[in-house]
C-alpha cells in the first residue's frame, strides 16, 4: 500500500494541482489524526483505502473554491464523511444476470474507499463501465455527494428503499446527504472520474507512483 506522499503526488499529477498544495493537505489531515503519521525516526505509514479516500476528498474540497479558504481541511472532510446513502443500488446487463452492487448504504467516504479497493480487483473493467465519476456539490450551507452512473437501461437498475436517484446530464446520480437540489445562489461541483480514480487505486495498490509502463489505460 502507498504512503500519503505517493498518493499526494499522484493526485497532483492527475489533477494538475501543485504538489506542495496536496502535501500540505495531507500534513494537515495527519495533524488532525485523519491520516496515519510516521513518528520521529520511523518510516511513513501506509494508507488504508479509507485514508486514501479522505486525502482525495480533502483535496477536492479545497480546490472546489467554496468555503475552502475559510475552514480547516479536517472539518471539510468531516462534513463530507457525514454524508450518507440509505439504500443499495445495483446494475445488471440484463434481467437474467445477477446485478452488481455499485453503491452500498453508508458514508460517502466509505463508498469512495470501497471503489478504490474494488478497482484493484477483477471488478475494475465492469465498474469503469458503470461509474462515470464520483463527486459532490457545494453551496452556501449546502453539501451533497453523488456517484454518477453512465447511461444504461433503466429496466436493469435495482435500488432499495431509501436510495436517492436523480437524473443529471443524461446520466443518473446516486445521492449522499439531504435530498436538497435547490441550485439558487452560488454552487459548484468537484468530481473525479472513474478513470482517474482507477489510476489512484493502482498507485495505492502498488505503493509507488505509476510509471508510463504501469499506466492504467484511459477509456473515453
Amino acid at each position: 500500500m502507498a504512503t500519503a506522499q505517493v498518493i499526494a503526488d499522484e493526485i497532483s499529477r492527475i489533477g494538475g494541482i501543485p504538489p506542495s498544495t496536496v502535501r500540505t493537505i495531507a500534513r494537515r489531515l495527519g495533524e488532525a489524526s485523519l491520516l496515519p503519521r510516521g513518528g520521529r525516526g520511523k518510516p511513513p505509514q501506509e494508507l488504508s483505502a479509507r485514508d486514501c479516500a479522505r486525502l482525495i476528498v480533502g483535496t477536492m474540497r479545497i480546490i472546489d473554491g467554496i468555503d475552502g479558504a475559510a475552514a480547516r481541511v479536517d472539518q471539510l472532510v468531516h462534513d463530507v464523511e457525514s454524508l450518507r446513502c440509505q439504500g443499495k443500488v445495483s446494475v445488471a446487463e440484463n434481467d437474467t444476470v445477477t446485478p452488481i452492487a455499485v453503491v452500498e448504504p453508508g458514508s460517502f467516504v466509505g463508498q469512495l474507499a470501497s471503489l478504490i479497493k474494488r478497482l484493484c480487483t477483477d471488478e475494475q473493467t465492469r465498474l469503469r463501465q458503470l461509474v462515470a465519476a464520483v463527486g459532490f456539490t457545494t453551496g452556501p450551507n449546502r453539501l451533497w455527494g453523488w456517484v454518477e452512473l453512465r447511461p444504461h437501461d433503466w429496466a436493469f437498475l435495482h435500488y432499495e428503499d431509501g436510495a436517492q436517484l436523480r437524473p443529471a446530464y443524461g446520466s443518473t446520480r446516486v445521492i449522499f446527504g439531504k435530498h436538497d437540489f435547490d441550485y439558487s445562489g452560488l454552487t459548484r461541483e468537484a468530481r473525479i472520474t472513474s478513470e482517474a480514480l482507477c489510476e489512484l487505486a493502482a498507485a495505492w495498490r502498488l505503493g509507488e507512483p505509476l510509471t508510463q509502463g504501469q499506466r492504467v489505460p484511459r477509456r473515453g
